[in-house]
């Protein structure tokens, strides 16, 4: 039975029928069915030019087989008049042993080991003939012309020189007449080509497009070269302006008087469908308009009235003629005809309008570099052209963007013919490390070649100046931006919207600077470099900065687009030989380096499992799934007039191109996702119309999909009307059936207007059962509760336990457990807590030795302590994968089931993980984009005969309103408690981190920075310029302590501000404050160090690149120390456990915030050279002339003391002079040895290890014999490099010559695959047992694949490399 509630709410009662778990298809709206139109081509034109014989230009193409010179190239430039000595450019010159090449190719893929960056400059020649008939040069001039050559041309006829250009992307013409002879004529050409900024070219001197890789710089003759004969009076250019509301057109002329005398013509024009089927009406002409040319270059404009001119428009890409035809006493001298299409677009009030109309733009992006240079034929390239453009249109897009550079023209051309609108984009792209003057005088003569080229095209409606200048602190890369847009104005009378360059919206990224622009361009990676719930809070900060910005109140008066979305189309790598939960290779996949454009797998897991991310189909995949969430967003969201995806046309495109979309979501803007059954849920539903229709009678009907071919409706709500460009909103009650199945759904929508179909979506739904929450367990094992003294987090976990009927008691400590059972600590959700759970001996006893189990919930103090070093590190996500999908923790559900959760905190998953990943994970928060955040989010592990388990999940704040939540509560409580035996591959228990570096005190001294201090650690007003700390106003950090403190097991000196000129700390800019210096440098250190200890912080220092530190050594030598947010420094109001820091000084601020510092630790790969000094680099400042690929907001980075650690004046390196063998070997009573390969690599032995994977009871290990000639008695390290791509835990022992004592300890090899040093304290973490010393040692030291916590457990297969063994 149904029933409906009409204005606000709907009411749907559902009766359910029980269906089989399958796949069910995406609920996608057909694609259109658009075609090219047929058009006539200029030589079809009735009484065009054709007709005219001599009168008319004859164009000849010069394409075909060249030759060349083959390719040269060198490190510096070379000479402007290189090569012109040996003569190639005369017609006697002998080429017949040069190579051949096609024209048009680029030549770099006849010569493709020329593209490189050790010598990045290029020239070659190319020579070519054709002949001339006396007839064809009487009163004929000869016009050489040039689609685009890459990049520096000199171009000879007859070895004459007829011309230069300077351009990699713009056609040039130039008149060779005077060099032209009747037979054989030879065209030379000389071409110089360079690598651009990728290729190391500092200061550039033009554009040179996007510059991803080398080889998107093409060189050589890469698009077509013609001949055209022509009259003496040339009409060089025909412009046309259509003016729809004067009912007609403004042609701007250029006509070439080469006569030598004054010639007193008449125009006549005609204006003629170039549309076959219509080929034969006149729509306008202009008849006898009499007209002086004098030699030389005429110029002027002439205005023709049109008769019922069809428009240009995306749904009829209607296409005319303006045919010119000059008289000189009645007799055609010159005739030329040009295509164009009758249309206007502008950007006014906010929105776009097409021919009147309002437009929203379902954008795309063409990738210009795919297209012309790799040598098909006219027809391939034409067909390959076409084939993508039909597809766009198809799929609904009806603009795409350029992107980086101009297109072939033969693109535009077919964009005229397919209604597909072009938003073309010039070729500056990222590049800021110019010669300004040089680059201003080539550029703006560029831009101009570029406008002048495709003035005509009707589908070419808006301008992009570039992509992704970062113009930040730098006012002439701004005036630069302006030129540009200021010229383009100038020259574009239509007035098509001009974006200074796209992306430049994003103000956080490229700066702030107010620049002259009709559109407000974003790009927004949003799904990829963070949660994809973040693009409403996104949008919103953009948004309220545009209008600072361009000083604007409530809302923008210029159009506002977001041209790149989503992505997953680049750096995908299939991997046949993943295998789905295998620990080992989900290990080696966390410890490839992962950056924004090499993800590697791993670099996608923030949003996707790396099974699918390594996998078959992945970029669809993942662009379906976000581009459907997205795009549905933008869609909910009235500032925006338009998107695009930042991938090619896919299936899926065809729902959020839908000019009318209907969608349901909830006040956080989530939309419809887990739900249970038998429930009522309330949505907000909106239909938004983007259209030019109008709608009446519409009904929105619901059904629920298990499978394509069982859908049941469960309900349809009325809506009365729907006008064109106008939104219907309304309130939704969504009730499921009861009946059902527990599993996956889809929720379909479906709109109709009068019974027809006009716009659907759908929605993925997993449905459970809420008796899930109620569902006896059968204990196997008692429960204890950890009273943690938050007595709303205890009541809260008293309610699961009372729920799933669980006998339970109360302890205060570990200590009061006398039997073997399950101590579970409530999740951090009603209230704060800290919890402090070390490996003590009470709970190591009760782990150990009773064989009990702990079990945590969800945590987010991160002072909080558990075994294994693990504290919770602020970092949310929507979206957990799935280490072990066999795991019993995951029945039934999948890896779907962890994305996206009704949690009203942007549906995270987490909002704390585990930091660094371990192999004990079995759920992890994998990185976003250029990231490299691992997080444990469920972990599972072996502590002797017990267990731990760690669920960071948000599942006590979600469980009563998600039904995954709340089968996940089920399945973490039915496991720990109610499980016979618990999962036997489970793993030791891995260390996360220490919590105070080790270090010996007395080689420890602090740096002095009181004379480079530049700031206090106190502020008064708020970005004055003047302030202290990090000029953020009276949040401050004055709470610092003076003097020498601790932190992080490190002593620092700390500068008193009222002894050092009010000067406490140094600070460089970043974003946010960009008045700091760039860099504070010469910071004197002046001795040979083995560490330096940074006690340091940033502001606004969640992510991306603070800055650097940058190491000068006595040789001259430098290395950078990069400071990056979220690894090795935080921010100071967001204190956090970091991969590669430590916590350091933390304190309550006025306002009782903790705020605080880290320690991070520079281990120097050459501790035997002196350090000099080091340099304090902000983000700019250390990336210097480099392109940045990826702007973020900078953070500002804050030193505050550093601490030196003095290398060992005496020291012996086990593995080279006192080395004397390796051997694999193994424990006593065991059976599996270890395995080892010796290499030598840059002048060090290195030792390639493999330790087999074992079962219980089993250890390999590694012997290593050395000299003790020469050794002391005092050292304080066993230190070594390691390099492994697995990490895992190794036992070193360094035993006394007699076996009646030895040195113990362990150490956690990290498996990012990048070599790391590593030490163990004698007397701390390198404890002495029996009678060892250092005076007694044995010349042996063993390594074992093991940990003492679980000595005998079974381990994973372990490969590392081993070099410099010391004794410090």
């Amino acid at each position: 039975m149904l029933k409906f509630l009409t204005g606000i709410g709907l009411l749907l009662v559902c009766v359910a029928t029980a269906v089989a778990e399958v796949t069910v298809s995406p609920y996608l709206p057909a694609p259109r069915r658009f075609t090219r139109v047929e058009t006539i081509g200029v030589g079809e034109i009735p009484n065009g030019p054709a007709s005219r014989g001599a009168a008319a230009p004859l164009l000849r193409s010069l394409n075909g087989s060249w030759k060349i010179s083959g390719l040269e190239s060198s490190t510096k430039p070379f000479p402007a008049d290189a090569d012109f000595a040996r003569g190639y450019q005369n017609p006697e010159f002998d080429d017949s042993r040069w190579d051949t090449i096609a024209v048009p190719l680029n030549w770099y893929r006849k010569y493709p080991e020329k593209q490189n960056k050790r010598q990045p400059y290029v020239k070659g020649w190319y020579r070519t003939g054709f002949e001339l008939a006396p007839a064809e040069l009487r009163n004929r001039r000869v016009i050489l012309k040039f689609d685009v050559i890459g990049c520096e041309a000199v171009v000879f006829l007859n070895g004459r020189e007829v011309g230069r250009h300077l351009g990699e992307f713009t056609p040039f013409e130039l008149d060779a007449t005077d060099a032209a002879r009747a037979g054989r004529n030879v065209l030379a050409i000389r071409v110089f080509s360079d690598q651009g900024t990728s290729g190391g070219i500092q200061k550039v001197k033009h554009v040179y497009g996007s510059q991803w890789a080398l080889n998107n710089i093409r060189g050589g003759i890469w698009q077509n070269v013609a001949l055209s004969l022509e009259p003496e009076i040339r009409i060089r250019k025909l412009l046309v302006t259509p003016r729809l509301a004067a009912g007609g057109i403004e042609v701007d002329y250029t006509v070439l008087n080469h006569t030598g005398r004054a010639v007193s013509a008449e125009f006549d024009a005609i204006v003629s469908p170039a549309v076959r089927k219509d080929a034969g009406r006149v729509v306008g002409t202009l008849a006898g308009k009499a007209v002086e040319l004098k030699p030389g270059s005429n110029t002027g404009t002439v205005t023709i009235a049109l008769n019922d001119a069809v428009k240009w428009s995306i749904d009829n890409p209607y296409l005319h003629y303006l045919t010119l035809h000059i008289k000189e006493s009645g007799k055609v001298v010159a005739s030329r005809a040009v295509r164009f299409g009758y249309r206007e677009f502008i950007a006014e009030n906010g929105r776009f309008y097409l021919n009147g109309e309002p437009i929203y733009l379902f954008g795309q992006n063409i990738n210009s570099i795919q297209y012309g240079g790799y040598g098909l034929s006219e027809e391939e390239e034409e067909r390959k052209i076409l084939s993508t453009l039909l597809n766009l249109r198809n799929l609904g897009y009806v603009i795409a963007r350029t992107a980086h550079m101009p297109i072939l023209p033969k693109v535009l051309e077919i964009a005229d013919e397919t209604g597909l609108m072009i938003f073309h984009e010039w070729g500056w792209c990222f590049t800021t490390n110019i010669d300004f003057e040089a680059f201003e005088k080539n550029n703006m003569r560029e831009v101009a070649e570029f406008v002048e080229s495709c003035y005509n095209h009707p589908s070419v409606t808006m301008w992009s100046m570039g992509n992704e200048v970062v113009h930040r602190n730098s006012p002439r890369v701004s005036r630069l931006m302006d030129l540009q847009v200021g010229l383009v104005r100038r020259l574009d009378k239509s007035k098509r919207p001009i974006s200074t360059f796209s992306g430049a919206a994003g103000w956080a990224s490229y700066g702030e600077t107010r620049l002259d622009t009709d559109v407000h361009d974003l790009h927004t990676y949003t799904s990829l470099s963070s949660p994809w719930t973040r693009l409403v809070d996104v949008l919103a900060e953009q948004y309220e900065g545009e209008l600072r910005i361009y000083g604007e109140k409530e809302r923008l008066s210029r159009p506002l687009v977001a041209w790149e979305n989503v992505g997953f189309s680049w750096g995908i790598r299939v991997d046949p030989d993943f295998r789905r939960g295998d620990v080992g290779q989900y290990a080696k996949y966390m410890a490839n380096s992962t950056s924004w454009g090499d993800p590697r797998g791993i670099g996608f897991t923030g949003c996707a499992p790396l099974f699918k991310a390594v996998g078959p189909g992945f970029g669809e995949w993942a662009q379906t799934l976000y581009g459907r969430r997205i795009f549905e967003l933008y869609r909910l969201d009235p500032n925006y007039s338009g998107f695009a995806p930042w991938f090619g046309g896919i299936r899926a495109s065809t729902l959020w191109t839908q000019p009318v979309f209907p969608s349901l979501h909830n006040s956080n803007h989530l939309f419809p996702r887990n739900l249970f059954l038998g429930e009522e849920s309330p949505w907000i539903l909106e239909v938004i119309n983007s259209g030019k229709d109008s709608f009446r009678n519409l009904k929105l009907q619901f059904a629920l999909a298990k499978t394509d071919h069982e859908v049941q409706p469960i309900g349809s709500v009325d809506i009365a009307e729907l006008a064109a460009q106008s939104r219907h909103s309304g309130r939704a009650m969504l009730r499921i059936p009861a009946d059902l199945a527990p599993g996956n759904y889809q929720l379909r929508l479906t709109l109709t207007a009068n019974g027809r179909e006009i716009a659907r979506n759908y929605y993925d739904l997993y449905l459970q059962s809420r008796s899930i929450l109620t569902r006896k367990i059968d204990q196997k094992r008692p429960v204890f509760v950890l009273d943690t003294g938050a007595l709303g987090n205890l009541a809260a976990l008293q309610e699961v336990l009372d729920n799933f009927k669980l006998k339970y008691s109360v302890v205060k400590s570990p200590g009061e457990l006398k039997e073997s059972g399950v101590l579970v600590v409530p999740a951090e959700h009603v209230e704060k807590q800290k919890i402090s759970l070390p490996l003590s001996s009470d709970l190591a006893r009760f782990l150990r030795h009773l064989g009990g189990t702990l079990l945590v919930l969800e945590q987010k103090n991160s002072r909080s302590v558990l075994p294994g070093n693990q504290s919770p590190s602020a970092e949310e996500n929507t979206f957990v994968d799935l280490v072990t999908p066999g795991h019993p923790l995951f029945a039934g559900l999948d890896y779907t089931s962890f994305d996206t959760w009704n949690n009203p905190d942007h549906g995270f998953l987490v909002t704390g993980t585990f930091v660094p990943y371990t192999v004990n994970a079995l759920a992890v928060k994998g990185p976003m984009l250029s990231r490299a955040n691992v997080g444990n989010a469920v972990v599972e592990a072996v502590c002797g005969r017990g267990r731990i388990i760690l669920s960071q999940l948000e599942t006590m704040a979600c469980y009563k309103v998600d039904s995954v939540a709340a089968t996940w509560l089920y399945n973490l409580f039915h496991y720990a408690v109610g499980a016979e035996t618990y999962w036997d591959k489970a793993l030791p228990l891995a260390d996360a981190a220490e919590e105070d570096y080790v270090a010996a005190s007395s080689a420890l001294m602090p740096i002095d920075l009181a004379p480079y201090a530049n700031v206090s650690f106190q502020d008064e007003e708020e970005n004055d310029g003047r302030g202290g700390w990090t000029d953020q106003g009276e949040n401050d950090f004055r709470e610092m302590p003076l003097g020498v403190q601790s932190a992080a097991g490190i002593p620092f000196h700390i500068i008193d501000p009222e002894k050092n000129d009010g000067k406490s700390c140094l600070v460089v800019r970043g974003s946010k404050r960009p008045r700091f210096p760039a860099a504070i440098r010469g910071i004197k250190v002046g001795r040979r160090v083995s560490r330096i200890f940074f006690l340091h912080t940033a502001a606004w220092g969640d992510k991306g690149v603070a800055g650097a530190y940058r190491i000068v050594y006595a040789d001259g030598k430098t290395t950078d120390y990069v400071v990056e947010a979220a690894r090795n420094v935080g921010d100071w109001q967001s204190v956090v456990q970091l991969p590669d820091a430590r916590m350091g000084i933390i304190r309550k601020n006025s306002r009782n915030q903790e705020i605080g510092t880290f320690v991070a630790a520079w281990d120097n790969p050459r501790p035997q050279v002196p350090v000099v000094s080091f340099d304090f680099l902000s983000a700019d400042e250390a990336r210097g002339d480099a392109i940045n690929w990826l702007p973020t907001e900078a953070p500002v980075p804050v030193l505050v003391a550093a601490t030196a650690e003095e290398a060992s004046s005496h020291t012996a390196n086990l593995t080279e002079e006192h080395f004397v063998n390796v051997t694999g070997t193994k424990d006593l009573n065991t059976r599996v040895k270890g395995e080892v390969k010796r290499s030598v690599v840059d002048g060090q032995r290195v030792l390639t290890v493999r330790f087999p994977a074992v079962a219980a009871g089993d250890c390999p290990a590694l012997m290593l014999t050395f000299k003790k000639e020469g050794l002391s008695d005092d050292y304080h390290y066993l230190s070594c490099w390691i390099r492994s791509r697995e990490g895992g835990i190794l036992q070193f022992i360094l035993p006394e010559q007699t076996w009646h004592g030895s040195f113990r300890g362990e150490i956690t090899v990290r498996g990012d695959g990048q070599w790391h040093k590593y030490r163990l304290m004698f007397g701390k973490d390198f404890q002495p047992t029996g009678s060892a010393a250092l005076s007694t040692l044995r010349g042996e030291l063993f390594l074992f694949h093991r940990t003492k916590r679980a000595p005998g457990a079974a381990r994973p297969e372990m490969n590392f490399e081993l070099k410099n063994i010391m004794l410090e």
